[in-house]
């Protein structure tokens, strides 16, 4: 600026006010705020950086800025939700106030579903393992044979590694695409074990037998054991494994077998009714 003699000259400074910046971390689905992100940030051509963490309802609030370029990172996402570690570059200007936005995806939700195949009604107490890239977890079906897990997106595979004693394991593994945002629902079958029912009866008087033996096994394989009738003339073997099965009679006082030996096939989720009958033998004849 040129000085002149006689004359008043004036200089006006102006200031203006350092920028602000606001990042809000938000949900992507619902637009709810999210605490407890880490956002780094650091200016352009800086190596010094500084990590804050949403608070209040998902903000970091930044004043006393200096103009300029920074950039902004997600380090950490909030619990149940998928990091988002793209770059974001932001011009601050000066007397200005900064809004930026950073979306996240929630992680997917798997809801997994066991059911009786027959009755529909949900199995409580299986155990299947979720797996993925080397990583993998155990989860077991609560009421309603009901499991609910948050688990990373891409495909996962799921099996089933145990089940209560009453039910055939389902060894066949399944395959899911996770997305995250999106929540999905599979349905996984299991069949009950079949039971075998052993009825004795005196073939004249129709009334059951107590105390007679049988020899189970299965056939051209090993023997279940030996069992004997109770009071009521029955044996009631539940929750067996399904198979082809040979029933033998041994000799009983007083009595001849009509039918000794029978070859039967139990089934999943039947029982399986089997009848014996025994003549009485004839007494001796008195000479």
């Amino acid at each position: 600026m040129q000085l002149e003699a006689g004359k008043t000259s004036t200089i006006q400074f102006v200031n203006f006010r350092k920028p602000t910046l606001t990042v809000r971390k938000i949900d992507e689905k619902t637009g709810l705020g999210l605490d407890n992100a880490v956002i780094r940030v650091w200016r352009e051509g800086v190596n010094e950086y500084q990590d804050y963490t949403t608070s209040g309802g998902g903000y970091i609030r930044l004043t006393d800025m200096s103009p300029g370029f920074v950039l902004l990172q997600e380090r950490r996402a909030p619990a149940g939700f998928q990091l988002s570690d793209e770059i974001h570059r932001i011009e601050l200007k000066p007397g200005q106030n900064h809004e930026f936005t950073i979306k996240n995806k929630s992680l997917p939700k798997l809801t997994l579903r066991k059911i009786d195949e027959q009755t529909l009604e949900g199995i409580e107490g299986v155990t299947f393992r979720f797996a993925k890239d080397g990583e993998f977890r155990d989860v077991t079906t609560g009421a309603n044979g009901i499991i609910t897990v948050q688990l990373s997106p891409g495909w996962w595979t799921y099996e089933e590694i145990s089940v209560p004693n009453e039910w055939i394991l389902n060894p066949e593994p399944g395959y899911v695409e996770l997305i995250a945002g999106e929540d999905k629902e599979i349905v996984v079958k299991n069949r009950h074990k079949p039971s075998l029912k052993i009825i004795k009866l005196d073939s004249v008087t129709r009334q059951p037998m107590a105390d007679v033996r049988f020899e189970i096994s299965v056939k051209n394989g090993a023997p279940l054991g030996t069992y004997k009738t109770d009071d009521n003339g029955e044996i009631l073997l539940i929750d067996i494994e399904p198979n082809t099965l040979i029933i033998k009679e041994l000799p009983f006082d007083g009595y001849i077998a009509l039918n000794p030996e029978q070859e039967v096939i139990v089934e999943w989720g039947k029982l399986v009714t089997v009848e014996f009958q025994n003549q009485p033998k004839a007494p001796p004849s008195l000479k």
